[in-house]
């Protein structure tokens, strides 16, 4: 009996809530809601609270505190507007570890993180979010959106139309992070108002000194710079964009990336259309390190309208690998570092035949151009055309997927193969992969679930291949 007494207490301990852990309710109307404002919901919450919050425009600037709460929209069906009628940031997160969700921020004005003020003391969890026609300017002028100083978080928001005097019209990543960006879109977030390098990054400027940044599924369009990177200004480190799309961004310096001395930039998968530089490098205005696997670009000018590409320095290096582009003249790089493409169409290349090292230089055969659609027509020269065994820092045989989700390494019984197969399969140039009807290939399958280190061959790699092998796959 007492050991069934001392059982039943340990069970109800472990499944009880933390102490002090409630769902504190904001609407309009005491005794129906426990706040009217979100405010006071919050200074009367504790750690582990959620602050749930109907549908409203509450013109607010929120102050957290220490402490790790979650604040978000109820079931109802609406928007919740939380407005900082320009009266400081949105939000105050300062020592806080604070989950934002199913909410729109807007109206903040501030120095540095006019939507969200997040420091090196507080970490910043998104989701499902708007945080749009927010400004800073004053001080510092940074960060029209949010500053994120130690770790962000965001997915499936929406980041528009906020804007800085100085520099990041959107996001402001700094600190170790980790930093992890997925399925958004940042769009019409501009930096600057004068043609200085200090005016950079109109949707985000990345600056940490630990682990990598992380962006995927996400969409840079119409954001602008008056410095350098009209989309991503990478001032240190090193960040990597999956599955991204960049269309007409704009800066004189690198329209759509700006990539400091000493940075790594690693896009695979991804689309670059009509990203424009006054200046120089209508895709990427580089000082360093710009790896682009399997990736497309389309319609990039500069002040020539020939420079796709821009290294800044001699030891800058410029690596494309499967990659498609086409530019309105006869080049797409230009500056003085190393341009390395391989297994790639280029404007450079001599021939529409592959040359020793997989360049070639032909019509990519589109689907719509016009219309924007990208894909591989059917006979393109570019099916097949990859180098499936290839890799920069990051392996080919790692890309499972492309840019819409489909299988790679899809073979197409009618284009003989001019690249570099693995297993007979080979892979496509560009960021899409032709999809033909009948090919050798099964829904979910891929050459193989690599892990690093890549192009070593151990264990977990004939794991692998031997699971993908019984399911079915080729």
């Amino acid at each position: 009996m007492i050991r069934t007494t001392i059982l039943s207490i340990a069970v109800c301990t472990l499944l009880a809530p933390s102490a002090g852990a409630e769902i504190i309710t904001v609407g309009p109307g005491l005794g129906v809601f426990d706040h009217i404002t979100i405010t006071a919901a919050v200074a009367a919450s504790v750690s582990g609270d959620e602050i749930v919050v109907e549908p409203g425009l509450y013109p607010e600037n929120l102050v957290i505190g220490a402490k790790t709460i979650t604040i978000r929209r109820s079931a109802t069906p609406g928007e919740v507007t939380i407005f900082g009628q320009s009266l400081g940031s949105v939000i105050d997160a300062s020592s806080a570890n604070l989950t934002l969700r199913d909410l729109t921020l807007s109206g903040g004005a501030a120095p540095v993180g006019a939507g969200v003020y997040a420091p090196s003391n507080s970490t910043l969890v998104v989701e499902n979010c708007v945080i749009e026609s927010n400004h800073a300017s004053g001080g510092s002028e940074l960060a029209g959106a949010i500053y994120a100083s130690k770790s962000l978080v965001m997915r499936d928001s929406v980041v528009r139309n906020n804007s800085a005097t100085g520099r990041a019209g959107g996001v402001e990543l700094r600190g170790a992070g980790p930093h992890l960006i997925e399925d958004c879109l940042f769009e019409n977030n501009a930096a600057g108002t004068t043609n200085t390098t200090n005016e950079s990054g109109g949707a985000i400027v990345v600056s940490v000194f630990a682990n990598e940044v992380r962006v995927t599924r996400t969409t840079f369009r119409n954001n602008s710079s008056t410095g350098r990177g009209g989309a991503v200004a990478i001032f240190d480190f090193s960040t990597r964009f999956d599955d991204c799309t960049f269309e007409t961004n704009t800066s004189p310096r690198g329209g759509a990336l700006w990539i400091s001395d000493g940075d790594l930039v690693r896009a695979n998968n991804c689309l670059f259309v009509g990203n424009d530089a006054s200046a120089f490098g209508g895709v990427t205005y580089n000082e360093e390190i710009f790896e682009a696997v399997n990736c497309t670009f389309v319609g990039n000018t500069d002040s020539s309208d020939t420079d796709s590409f821009w290294d800044t320095r001699v030891d800058s290096q410029t690596l494309l690998l499967n990659c498609v582009v086409t530019n309105p003249g006869a080049g797409s790089y230009g500056g003085i570092g190393i341009f390395l493409p391989a297994f790639s169409l280029i404007p450079e290349a001599p021939s529409a035949t592959p040359d020793i090292d997989g360049n070639f230089n032909a019509d990519p055969m589109f689907v719509d151009a016009a219309g924007g659609d990208y894909r591989l027509f059917a006979g393109s020269p570019a099916i097949d055309a990859g180098d499936s065994l290839g890799g920069i820092s990051v392996s080919v045989l790692s890309l499972a997927t492309d840019l819409d989700g489909n299988v790679r390494n899809l073979d197409d019984l009618d284009t003989p193969n001019t690249g570099v197969p693995a297993w007979e399969l080979n892979i496509d140039l560009g960021a899409y992969e032709f999809q033909p009807a009948g090919a050798p290939g099964l829904p979910g399958c891929s050459i193989a679930d690599v892990a690093e280190p890549y192009n070593t061959l151990d264990f977990s790699d004939v794991l692998g291949f031997l699971t993908a092998f019984g399911a079915g796959c080729p």
